[in-house]
């Protein structure tokens, strides 16, 4: 099977893209993907995140918006099966390009009205790069019955992007397992955080088998 290539992007700072592509990266390789994460974020939280990390995978790259072509060629060239890119907020062409380059793009999105007022620029990238049926939102950090992730949800869900049926709850564990450069499902493989993100990457690693 070819390689394939996601890319998180949001608008929004601080939605979590990085938590995102980290515990997918790692997620994908306990199931036997051989994994590499393109960081293009100038926060370079990915990178941070790598050289906190014991272990020497998943990959992480540093590189430029513009340099994402020709790295995603390279890893491929090393027989890497999944890519998973890191983007930064607020930078639409390059968001586009990423876009462009990617099999499968997710839009975390936490649940408050900051957030929601950026999906629909992110909607219209999607749209504009022919990606709305090769993507899907993420809530990211709810509340434990909040009624704003119902809110969230609802709005979401009456755009033309899919929206995945696993939700990633607002949980310190999130951030810990981060901070020690470890995942959620390596830190603590028995809680609630592992298994949604196992059931995050069951769902995106359906949804590319699907398509060509």
């Amino acid at each position: 099977m070819r390689t394939r290539t996601i890319a998180t992007v949001a608008m929004k700072g601080g939605a979590g893209k990085t938590t995102t592509v980290v515990h997918l990266a790692v997620a994908a390789m306990l199931t036997g993907e051989k994994v590499a994460i393109l960081d293009t974020d100038p926060q370079g939280s990915a990178s941070a995140w790598a050289r906190t990390r014991k272990a020497e995978e998943p990959l992480v790259i540093k590189v430029e918006p513009r340099q994402v072509a020709d790295a995603v060629t390279a890893a491929e060239e090393e027989g890497y099966s999944l890519i998973l890119i890191d983007t930064a907020p607020r930078a639409e062409p390059n968001a586009a390009a990423t876009c462009r380059a990617s099999d499968f793009v997710l839009v975390p999105v936490r649940p408050s009205a900051f957030d929601l007022d950026t999906v629909e620029q992110t909607v219209a990238i999607l749209k504009a790069t022919g990606k709305l049926d090769a993507s899907a939102f993420i809530l990211n950090a709810c509340p434990s019955r909040a009624p704003e992730v119902l809110e969230a949800r609802s709005f979401c869900e009456s755009l033309a992007v899919p929206l995945a049926p696993v939700e990633l709850g607002l949980r310190r564990v999130y951030a810990r397992a981060v901070q020690t450069g470890y995942s959620v499902q390596e830190f603590e493989p028995r809680g609630a955080a592992a298994q949604e993100t196992a059931d995050l990457w069951t769902y995106v690693h359906k949804h590319m088998q699907r398509r060509p």
